[in-house]
C-alpha cells in the first residue's frame, strides 16, 4: 500500500491558497456588482420605458427612491405616485360598491394623472410654506384630528371610515391629509392677510355690521351680501345645531350669544361671519343646541394662489403619466 504523505504547508503554499480565495471572493464580488447593476438597469428601463408598477416594482420602490419628476429642483418619488394612485383607485372602487354610476368614475389614466397633479400641488405648496418658515406642529394635528373625531361620533367611527375608503390608519391620514390641509390653511392666512381682496372683504363686512347695528333686517342683508348662497337665500338660516357641528370660533360665538343679539365679526377658515342666534335649547341650564343665522364674507381662495405657483413651477417628468 502506498502511503500518502501530507506536503508540509509552506509560506508559498499559504500565499497561493490565500490568493486563490481572494480571487474567488473578488470574482463573486464582481458578479454581485454586475448583477445589481443589471437589475438596476432592468428596473430603470421597466419603470421609465415600460411603465412597470407590479408588486415586485412596488417593493423595490420602497427601498430605492426612483424619482417620477422634479419640481423646482426637488424630486418626487415614484413610490408616492403609485401609492396615491392606488388610494384614489380604492376610493372610487368603494364609490361603485356603494352604488355610484360606474360611468361617472374617472378612468385609470385620469386617476393616475389626478394623483400626480396632487403630488405636484402639495410639493409646491410646501415649498411656498418654507419661504414663510411655516410648519405644522403635532399640537395642530392632534387638535384638528380631535375635532374630526367629535364630528364623526368617536375614533372607532373614524378608523372604520379610513380603512373602508382609503385603507389608511389614522397616522397615515394625518400625514397624507391633515398636514397638507393645515399647511395650506397657515399659508392662506399668511399670504391673504394683506391682499387687496381680503381688505375689501373686511371693509364690506364692517359696513354690513354697521347697518345691522342701525337696525337693518338681518335676513335681507344675508340675501344680498352672504357668500354662503345656500343659507343666504333663506336669510342666512342655518337651522338647529349642537356642539361639534361647526368650526370652533363659529361655535364658540354662537353658543355664547344671547338670542336676538348680533355678533361682532367672527373669523374662521371660511372667512368673516356675522351671527345672530334666534333660539336656544338647554338641559340643566347648559345650552345643548342653538338656532342661528349668519352672513358670510368668504376668504380669498388660497388654492388659486397655490395653483398659480404650480403653473409657474419648473416640472420635469421622467415618465408618461
Amino acid at each position: 500500500m502506498t502511503e500518502i504523505t501530507e506536503r508540509p504547508e509552506t509560506e508559498d503554499t499559504r500565499s497561493a491558497s490565500n490568493g486563490a480565495i481572494r480571487g474567488i471572493l473578488l470574482g463573486l464580488g464582481v458578479a454581485v456588482v454586475l448583477l445589481l447593476v443589471g437589475l438596476a438597469i432592468l428596473f430603470t428601463v421597466g419603470i421609465y420605458r415600460l411603465g412597470w408598477d407590479g408588486p415586485m416594482v412596488k417593493s423595490v420602490l420602497k427601498v430605492v427612491p426612483f424619482p417620477v419628476a422634479m419640481v423646482n429642483g426637488e424630486s418626487l418619488r415614484y413610490s408616492e405616485l403609485i401609492e396615491d394612485t392606488a388610494t384614489l383607485q380604492r376610493f372610487f372602487d368603494q364609490q361603485v360598491s356603494d352604488g355610484a354610476d360606474p360611468s361617472t368614475i374617472p378612468s385609470d389614466e385620469e386617476i393616475r394623472q389626478n394623483a400626480f397633479d396632487r403630488l405636484v400641488y402639495s410639493t409646491v405648496m410646501r415649498q411656498e410654506a418654507n419661504q414663510y418658515d411655516l410648519e405644522v406642529t403635532k399640537e395642530d394635528i392632534e387638535s384638528e384630528y380631535g375635532q374630526l373625531v367629535t364630528q364623526m361620533g368617536g375614533e372607532d367611527q373614524v378608523k372604520e371610515e379610513l380603512i373602508q375608503l382609503y385603507g389608511w390608519t389614522p397616522e397615515k391620514f394625518k400625514v397624507k391629509i391633515l398636514v397638507p390641509y393645515l399647511l395650506q390653511k397657515k399659508l392662506g392666512q399668511t399670504v391673504q392677510a394683506g391682499s387687496d381682496e381680503a381688505i375689501e372683504q373686511r371693509k364690506k363686512a364692517e359696513d354690513v355690521l354697521a347697518q345691522l347695528r342701525d337696525g337693518a333686517d338681518f335676513g335681507e342683508l344675508a340675501k344680498q351680501y352672504s357668500d354662503d348662497t345656500a343659507s343666504g337665500a333663506n336669510g342666512g338660516d342655518l337651522g338647529w345645531f349642537s356642539r361639534g357641528m361647526m368650526v370652533g370660533p363659529f361655535e364658540d360665538a354662537a353658543f355664547s350669544l344671547e338670542p336676538g343679539v348680533v355678533s361682532d365679526l367672527v373669523e374662521t377658515d371660511f372667512g368673516l361671519h356675522i351671527i345672530i342666534v334666534d333660539d336656544v335649547k338647554e338641559e340643566d341650564g347648559v345650552r345643548t343646541e342653538v338656532k342661528a343665522r349668519h352672513i358670510l364674507f368668504s376668504s380669498p381662495d388660497v388654492s388659486e394662489y397655490i395653483q398659480k405657483k404650480v403653473d409657474e413651477a419648473r416640472v420635469k417628468k421622467y415618465i408618461e403619466i
